[in-house]
């Protein structure tokens, strides 16, 4: 088995390869990765498959548009619609924006990579969210197997990603070792940007006025 165990990860997580994992959720990965090509989502390109524990496979993909139809939330409803087993094993996640490939880095992650510096198709809250609370057959914990641009896995569990599920592209923001939240004031500051989408103009000048408005600062 070939594990990469990444620098500076705040929860469990390695990079593995495909055929380091079970059949069954090698099978789910290679599903996922082919229902993603099948999705004409505008914003991001996501294919979905989970193995429930008497082996059954369901897979989705995330629709056209819209926040009710993210594929790692149907592909729940879609298993169950297959098999009376609700004890979830592995759900697979294959995730791009539009018109990237999914694989686009010619060479491996190696020992030594921070966590940070790997992109790959997280689960955002509201999935971690409703896997959690919708996979009570459940004993023990879900496995969670995405694509890194590499080819990799992200191996993890939804255990471990719930105290940080997700990671916001569209503004991205830096803590100050206090709990407080800002923007970052270039897409080179920040190496959680993988998209390059950077922050709106004018946004920084704004934050005071934002935080204002919230009336409290955001904090982890």
């Amino acid at each position: 088995m070939t594990v990469i165990a990444l620098a500076d990860a705040h929860f469990d997580v390695k990079l593995v390869d495909v055929d380091d994992l079970p059949d069954l959720w090698q099978k789910a990965l290679e599903v996922a990765k082919c229902r993603q090509l099948e999705s004409l989502n505008k914003k991001y390109c996501v294919g979905a498959a989970a193995v429930a524990a008497d082996g059954t496979i369901a897979s989705v993909h995330n629709g056209e548009s819209g926040t009710t139809t993210h594929a790692e939330q149907r592909v729940i409803g879609a298993l169950y619609a297959k098999t009376r087993n609700r004890s979830v094993e592995f759900i697979a996640i294959a995730g791009s924006r539009p018109q990237e490939p999914l694989i686009s880095r010619n060479e491996r992650y190696r020992q030594g990579t921070r966590f940070d510096e790997v992109k790959w198709g997280r689960l955002c809250g509201k999935c971690l969210e409703f896997v959690h609370d919708c996979t009570q057959g459940n004993k023990e914990i879900v496995a969670v197997g995405s694509y890194a641009d590499s080819g990799q896995i992200m191996f993890t569990d939804t255990r471990s990603l719930m105290p940080a599920p997700h990671i916001s592209f569209r503004v991205p923001l830096q803590c100050d070792g206090r709990g407080n939240l800002y923007p970052v004031p270039s897409v080179e500051e920040n190496k959680n940007d993988h998209y390059g989408c950077g922050l709106p103009p004018g946004f920084k000048e704004r934050w005071p006025q934002v935080v204002q408005w919230l009336g409290r600062r955001p904090a982890f």
